[in-house]
């Protein structure tokens, strides 16, 4: 289940700053509101002022700024009502939201009881433990050179792929190095890394590309993209990478930034 709390907050925050936009503008708008009709023709429409008694009155081309005016605060005055009705059915829903609620419903539970029932969510160190029954790391049987040893004590191909392993490590995101998918299609890759979004529950890829000045390996790099977005895996989404060549070094704190934005 994904938390929806800080999407609909930022949400409420957009609604805020709409309401005092609109209000603002209606501050310095003196027009006065008037009832006004609109018949079609075919070269666009006729509009009139329709008083009192019914009668309407027609307003010519050179007077049409008026009925801009009049149709805009109209327009200002909808918009903030339907904005005041949405922040309120907002903040009503923030107010009683407990996303974390099916979860307390198992934790609540006394050991006697957890041990004869199984739960429709899982608590994370359990899903966790699920989650990392479904992959095996080290699976690409491409030989590896010059090893690096992780925190975690497994081996990798280069110093940048420990560095994010061990970040990884740190920062308690459940990863695998180096499992294997396969796509739609039966073709095997083998992504630098398996990330658990604990959060939202849901795989995520990281793949490091450190040798982007070179032609081929860029090359090859793009066309592993490629099948990754044949197959409906997508960057940004589903499949987040870093990069680094001789000119630009591996950077840390950017990494950790998008880290915290999509997986943490």
């Amino acid at each position: 289940m994904k938390d929806f709390t800080v999407y609909l907050s930022e949400q409420e925050k957009q609604i805020n700053e709409l309401i005092k936009k609109i209000d603002i503008r209606l501050k310095n708008d003196t027009t006065n509101i008037e009832n006004i009709s609109y018949s079609k023709r075919k070269k666009g429409y006729q509009y009139y002022f329709v008083r009192p008694n019914n009668h309407r009155e027609y307003i010519a081309k050179k007077n049409l700024d008026v009925v801009r005016r009049i149709f805009q605060r109209q327009y200002y005055l909808e918009a903030r009502k339907a904005l005041l009705r949405e922040r309120s059915l907002l903040e009503h829903f923030l107010k009683h939201y407990n996303y974390p609620a099916i979860k307390t419903v198992y934790e609540k539970l006394s050991d006697a009881r957890k041990t004869m029932i199984t739960p429709v969510y899982l608590p994370d160190e359990e899903y966790i433990t699920e989650w990392k029954k479904k992959f095996a790391g080290n699976i690409n049987s491409h030989p590896i050179e010059n090893p690096y040893l992780t925190d975690n004590g497994e081996l990798v191909r280069s110093k940048s792929e420990k560095i994010l392993a061990d970040l990884f490590k740190r920062l308690d995101i459940p990863y695998y190095y180096e499992p294997k998918l396969e796509t739609d299609n039966g073709k095997k890759l083998y992504p630098d890394f398996a990330l658990l979004c604990i959060k939202n529950r849901k795989t995520i890829y990281w793949e490091h590309f450190g040798l982007v000045n070179d032609g081929e390996y860029a090359s090859k790099s793009l066309k592993k993209l490629e099948i990754y977005d044949k197959n409906g895996l997508y960057v940004g989404k589903d499949i987040l990478f870093s990069v680094e060549s001789t000119d630009i070094p591996l950077d840390i704190k950017q990494i950790e930034k998008k880290l915290k934005e999509y997986v943490i």
